[in-house]
Protein backbone atom coordinates (compact mmCIF):
# COMPACT_ATOMS: atom_id res chain seq x y z
CA UNK A 1 0.00 0.00 0.00
CA UNK A 2 1.79 3.78 -0.69
CA UNK A 3 2.15 5.81 1.94
CA UNK A 4 0.28 8.77 1.70
CA UNK A 5 1.50 11.87 4.17
CA UNK A 6 1.25 15.63 4.74
CA UNK A 7 3.56 17.50 6.29
CA UNK A 8 1.81 19.76 9.26
CA UNK A 9 3.44 22.84 10.88
CA UNK A 10 3.68 23.10 14.86
CA UNK A 11 0.74 25.65 14.99
CA UNK A 12 -1.70 23.84 13.15
CA UNK A 13 -1.20 20.82 15.97
CA UNK A 14 -1.35 23.14 18.52
CA UNK A 15 -5.01 24.24 17.32
CA UNK A 16 -6.06 20.27 17.07
CA UNK A 17 -5.03 19.83 20.20
CA UNK A 18 -6.92 23.28 21.44
CA UNK A 19 -10.12 21.75 19.47
CA UNK A 20 -10.03 18.01 20.87
CA UNK A 21 -9.64 20.12 24.48
CA UNK A 22 -13.16 21.55 23.86
CA UNK A 23 -14.82 18.31 22.59
CA UNK A 24 -13.28 16.93 25.86
CA UNK A 25 -15.23 19.08 27.97
CA UNK A 26 -18.22 19.15 26.21
CA UNK A 27 -18.68 15.35 25.88
CA UNK A 28 -17.92 15.45 29.64
CA UNK A 29 -21.03 18.02 30.04
CA UNK A 30 -23.30 16.36 27.98
CA UNK A 31 -22.55 12.53 28.69
CA UNK A 32 -21.20 9.83 30.71
CA UNK A 33 -19.39 9.90 34.04
CA UNK A 34 -15.18 10.02 32.06
CA UNK A 35 -13.88 10.57 29.10
CA UNK A 36 -11.09 8.53 27.23
CA UNK A 37 -8.98 10.07 24.64
CA UNK A 38 -6.91 8.16 22.21
CA UNK A 39 -4.22 9.48 19.89
CA UNK A 40 -0.72 8.23 18.76
CA UNK A 41 2.69 10.04 19.88
CA UNK A 42 3.91 10.42 16.45
CA UNK A 43 7.08 12.27 16.39
CA UNK A 44 7.72 14.87 13.27
CA UNK A 45 5.46 17.21 11.29
CA UNK A 46 3.85 13.95 9.50
CA UNK A 47 0.97 12.64 11.74
CA UNK A 48 -0.90 10.53 8.81
CA UNK A 49 -0.25 8.08 6.70
CA UNK A 50 -1.23 4.47 6.01
CA UNK A 51 0.93 3.36 8.81
CA UNK A 52 -0.28 5.67 11.34
CA UNK A 53 -4.10 5.02 10.09
CA UNK A 54 -3.71 0.66 10.32
CA UNK A 55 -2.15 1.47 14.35
CA UNK A 56 -4.50 3.90 14.81
CA UNK A 57 -7.25 1.41 14.12
CA UNK A 58 -5.21 -1.41 16.20
CA UNK A 59 -5.71 0.62 18.73
CA UNK A 60 -8.94 1.68 18.83
CA UNK A 61 -10.37 -1.80 18.65
CA UNK A 62 -8.04 -2.90 21.52
CA UNK A 63 -10.02 -0.01 23.84
CA UNK A 64 -13.05 -1.25 22.80
CA UNK A 65 -12.23 -4.62 23.26
CA UNK A 66 -11.27 -3.74 26.52
CA UNK A 67 -14.26 -1.74 27.18
CA UNK A 68 -16.48 -4.56 26.23
CA UNK A 69 -14.59 -7.46 28.40
CA UNK A 70 -15.23 -5.32 31.59
CA UNK A 71 -18.75 -4.26 30.61
CA UNK A 72 -18.23 -0.95 30.66
CA UNK A 73 -21.11 1.07 28.17
CA UNK A 74 -19.59 3.77 25.93
CA UNK A 75 -22.12 6.56 26.20
CA UNK A 76 -20.80 8.40 22.90
CA UNK A 77 -17.89 8.16 20.65
CA UNK A 78 -16.28 10.69 18.08
CA UNK A 79 -13.65 9.49 15.38
CA UNK A 80 -11.33 11.73 13.89
CA UNK A 81 -8.60 11.13 11.17
CA UNK A 82 -7.04 14.60 9.94
CA UNK A 83 -3.98 15.41 8.77
CA UNK A 84 -2.76 16.85 12.14
CA UNK A 85 -3.11 13.24 13.25
CA UNK A 86 -5.66 10.45 13.89
CA UNK A 87 -8.56 10.90 17.30
CA UNK A 88 -11.15 9.25 19.39
CA UNK A 89 -12.93 10.09 22.08
CA UNK A 90 -15.07 8.00 24.20
CA UNK A 91 -17.90 9.31 26.80
CA UNK A 92 -18.11 6.34 29.20
CA UNK A 93 -20.80 5.16 31.57
CA UNK A 94 -18.14 4.50 35.16
CA UNK A 95 -17.88 6.47 37.85
CA UNK A 96 -14.54 4.68 38.72
CA UNK A 97 -11.88 6.98 36.68
CA UNK A 98 -9.13 5.22 38.05
CA UNK A 99 -10.42 1.61 37.30
CA UNK A 100 -10.84 2.86 33.39
CA UNK A 101 -7.06 4.75 33.73
CA UNK A 102 -5.53 1.30 34.86
CA UNK A 103 -7.03 -0.47 31.63
CA UNK A 104 -6.16 1.93 29.44
CA UNK A 105 -2.37 1.71 31.12
CA UNK A 106 -2.33 -2.16 30.89
CA UNK A 107 -3.02 -1.30 26.90
CA UNK A 108 -0.14 1.02 26.84
CA UNK A 109 2.29 -1.31 28.82
CA UNK A 110 1.65 -4.42 27.50
CA UNK A 111 0.59 -4.03 23.44
CA UNK A 112 3.60 -3.87 21.02
CA UNK A 113 2.59 -0.59 19.93
CA UNK A 114 1.60 0.66 23.42
CA UNK A 115 4.60 3.25 23.19
CA UNK A 116 3.11 5.11 20.65
CA UNK A 117 -0.50 4.94 22.18
CA UNK A 118 -1.23 8.12 24.31
CA UNK A 119 -4.81 7.29 26.24
CA UNK A 120 -5.67 9.82 28.59
CA UNK A 121 -8.52 9.64 30.68
CA UNK A 122 -10.79 12.49 31.89
CA UNK A 123 -13.03 12.80 34.72
CA UNK A 124 -16.50 14.63 35.09
CA UNK A 125 -14.45 17.06 36.78
CA UNK A 126 -12.16 17.85 33.37
CA UNK A 127 -9.08 16.53 35.17
CA UNK A 128 -6.89 14.35 33.67
CA UNK A 129 -5.89 10.96 35.32
CA UNK A 130 -2.66 10.25 36.10
CA UNK A 131 -0.19 7.21 35.29
CA UNK A 132 1.61 8.05 38.72
CA UNK A 133 -1.52 7.69 40.78
CA UNK A 134 -1.93 4.01 39.65
CA UNK A 135 1.94 3.27 40.76
CA UNK A 136 3.29 3.16 36.96
CA UNK A 137 6.28 5.37 36.40
CA UNK A 138 6.35 8.04 33.62
CA UNK A 139 7.01 6.95 30.16
CA UNK A 140 10.38 6.75 28.57
CA UNK A 141 11.77 8.22 25.92
CA UNK A 142 11.82 6.09 22.84
CA UNK A 143 15.79 6.07 22.30
CA UNK A 144 17.18 6.82 25.52
CA UNK A 145 15.87 5.90 29.12
CA UNK A 146 15.48 9.16 30.00
CA UNK A 147 11.99 10.56 30.94
CA UNK A 148 10.22 11.23 27.28
CA UNK A 149 8.77 14.49 28.31
CA UNK A 150 11.93 15.69 29.67
CA UNK A 151 13.77 14.75 25.94
CA UNK A 152 10.68 16.41 23.85
CA UNK A 153 11.17 19.01 26.25
CA UNK A 154 14.74 19.98 25.12
CA UNK A 155 14.71 18.39 21.83
CA UNK A 156 17.60 15.92 22.48
CA UNK A 157 17.31 13.73 19.73
CA UNK A 158 16.81 14.64 16.21
CA UNK A 159 13.18 13.86 14.90
CA UNK A 160 14.28 12.01 12.38
CA UNK A 161 15.41 9.59 14.27
CA UNK A 162 12.18 9.00 16.56
CA UNK A 163 10.09 9.23 12.94
CA UNK A 164 12.84 6.44 12.01
CA UNK A 165 12.32 4.68 15.54
CA UNK A 166 8.09 5.24 15.59
CA UNK A 167 8.04 3.78 12.18
CA UNK A 168 10.04 0.28 12.35
CA UNK A 169 8.16 -0.48 15.29
CA UNK A 170 5.02 -0.08 13.12
CA UNK A 171 6.47 -1.76 10.54
CA UNK A 172 7.62 -4.87 12.64
CA UNK A 173 4.70 -5.42 14.27
CA UNK A 174 2.23 -5.22 11.04
CA UNK A 175 4.48 -7.50 9.29
CA UNK A 176 4.75 -9.80 12.31
CA UNK A 177 1.34 -10.13 13.06
CA UNK A 178 0.80 -11.10 9.08
CA UNK A 179 2.63 -13.81 9.07
CA UNK A 180 1.01 -14.84 12.23
CA UNK A 181 -1.99 -14.78 10.34
CA UNK A 182 -1.02 -16.46 7.62
CA UNK A 183 0.41 -19.14 9.37
CA UNK A 184 -3.35 -19.41 11.36
CA UNK A 185 -4.89 -19.70 8.15
CA UNK A 186 -2.53 -23.08 7.15
CA UNK A 187 -4.44 -24.79 9.82
CA UNK A 188 -8.34 -25.14 9.53
CA UNK A 189 -9.63 -26.84 12.38
CA UNK A 190 -12.36 -29.66 12.08
CA UNK A 191 -15.18 -27.31 12.77
CA UNK A 192 -14.33 -25.38 10.37
CA UNK A 193 -13.04 -22.07 11.28
CA UNK A 194 -9.60 -20.59 11.69
CA UNK A 195 -8.31 -22.28 15.13
CA UNK A 196 -5.77 -19.14 15.94
CA UNK A 197 -6.23 -16.76 19.45
CA UNK A 198 -5.01 -13.32 17.89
Amino acid sequence: MKKQSCVVQPQEILDARERRAKRQLSMLACNGDCVISFTLNIPGPVKLNSLIRESFTEGLEKIERKLKKNHIDVVQKEQRVEETGCEALFSVACDDVLKIKGMMVVIEENHPLGRLYDIDVISKEGVPVSRIMLGYPVRRCLLCDRMAHECARSRRHDYKLLQGKTESMMQEYFSSRRVVLEKCKQYICPAGYYDCAI
